[in-house]
């Protein structure tokens, strides 16, 4: 089983749409809703099963970017910690990793993924390569 939960600030000046067209551009049909926390509203999105990576693993293997992708999933999901993904890149339907801050000027999306076989899972998203291309045979997706 997959879990994946994907949450950002929503600050002030950003409109709750774009921020949830951005989660829909690295996760498909995802269950979305927002949390007030004092004066930080967060969005909060919720998905399972391996489908709802479907458009990570395309996005990943588009973009050429599995080697940077595999460690950093290496050194986060595979020690139980959250990866950052820079939200305007999000919003326009590219993955680019950031830091927790400075480099994500409105804050980062914020993803954490859990999965009975990790290994099984980081070499399904971002398969080892060579010269950027892929040199396994196709890992099957994680159920």
């Amino acid at each position: 089983m997959v879990e994946i939960i994907v949450r950002t600030i929503l600050n002030p000046t950003e409109s709750l749409e774009k921020i949830e067209a951005a989660i829909k551009n690295i996760l498909p049909n995802p269950e979305i809703k927002t949390e007030q926390l004092g004066e930080i509203t967060y969005v909060i999105s919720r998905a399972s099963g391996k489908d709802s990576l479907s458009l990570l693993h395309r996005l990943l293997h588009e973009q050429r970017i599995l080697e940077a992708a595999r460690k950093i999933m290496k050194s986060t999901i595979m020690h139980n910690e959250p990866f950052y993904l820079n939200k305007q890149a999000a919003l326009m339907g590219k993955i680019s990793f950031c830091s927790v801050e400075g480099e994500s000027p409105l804050g980062p999306i914020e993803v954490t993924i859990e999965a009975e076989d990790m290994e099984k899972l980081i070499d399904w998203l971002t398969p080892k390569t060579i010269n950027g291309k892929p040199i396994s045979k196709k890992t099957k997706a994680p159920t």
